[in-house]
């Protein structure tokens, strides 16, 4: 794994795994206003472990200015595959309502899409092997509209992005969280994607891929989507994959009410019950 351009490794980030050995978070400089990280990095090259002295041997973050040139190998991904993102502070999205929502990680309304900022030929090698074929090639994350269903939600209450802490032992961050969003392969797909109370997450693709959430307002009353079981990015539209359940939606000015029930169709699900909870942006 190598340096993605010749500027500075500003932070280290370690955390421990399951199988002993420390991942890392390594946020690359390029400017005052762009940044590209790799995360789940399972090994740092020599240099760049002892650059972060004792806060990185105390498993503490290290916050640093290592100069790095393109190309040079940083470190080694193992176990996990890599996850990068690419920053850019000139760009925020308008399709995330509420910025204020993800201050838990802030980076997320500056994110863009990295792989138009490679380039050629090494740009066209890559969408070459992308199997999304529509654009942005490097997909799309803000698909918020203010009063309609589609977009990112955040159970009320819960700090939006960063989740709200001590609500059972189980619980992560995500539990709270819930989207009405599309396809990341195929952006014609209708997906929900939700997290449960005890720290699991569910992603369904919707039987008859509707109504489309874009289209769902308060005007639309109480909507039913019957999720199908699927496999992550294996999703396809299959009218007779098995139902996971049903999730019924209502639009609500600056909230959602949501309920998920599980192992049901659309024809045993009347309406709420006491279970029902607000979502806001």
């Amino acid at each position: 794994m190598c340096s993605p351009f010749s500027g500075n490794i500003v932070l280290i980030q370690p955390r421990p795994t399951s199988f002993g050995s420390p991942e890392y978070r390594i946020v690359f400089e390029g400017s005052c206003t762009y940044w590209v990280y790799y995360d789940l990095v399972t090994q740092l090259e020599p240099r760049i472990l002892a650059a972060g002295g004792s806060d990185l041997a105390g498993n503490r973050s290290a916050y640093v200015r290592i100069p790095v040139t393109a190309g040079e190998r940083i470190g080694k991904i193992g176990q996990f595959s890599l996850d990068l993102g690419t920053v850019n502070a000139e760009v925020t999205h308008p399709g995330l309502l509420v910025p204020a929502h993800y201050a838990a990680e802030p980076w997320k309304i500056h994110s863009v899409d990295g792989l138009s900022y490679f380039d050629e030929p090494m740009r066209g090698q890559l969408n070459a092997l992308n199997r999304r074929k529509a654009l942005p090639r490097g997909g799309k994350i803000d698909y918020d509209i203010d009063g309609k269903a589609v977009g990112n939600w955040f159970l009320a209450g819960t700090k939006g992005y960063g989740g709200a802490t001590g609500t059972t032992a189980t619980a992560s961050y995500w539990a709270g969280h819930l989207s009405l969003v599309y396809g990341h392969i195929d952006p014609a797909l209708v997906l929900v994607t939700m997290g449960m109370p005890d720290g699991s997450s569910r992603q369904w693709p919707v039987r008859g891929n509707g109504p489309d959430p874009a289209t769902v307002d308060a005007s639309s009353g109480v909507v039913k989507y019957e999720g199908q079981q699927s496999r992550g990015d294996s999703v396809a539209r299959n009218a007779n994959a098995p139902l996971d359940g049903v999730l019924l939606v209502q639009v609500l000015p600056n909230r959602q009410r949501v309920q998920y029930f599980p192992g049901l169709d659309a024809t045993r699900v009347t309406g709420f019950d006491v279970a029902a909870k607000l979502y806001e942006r």
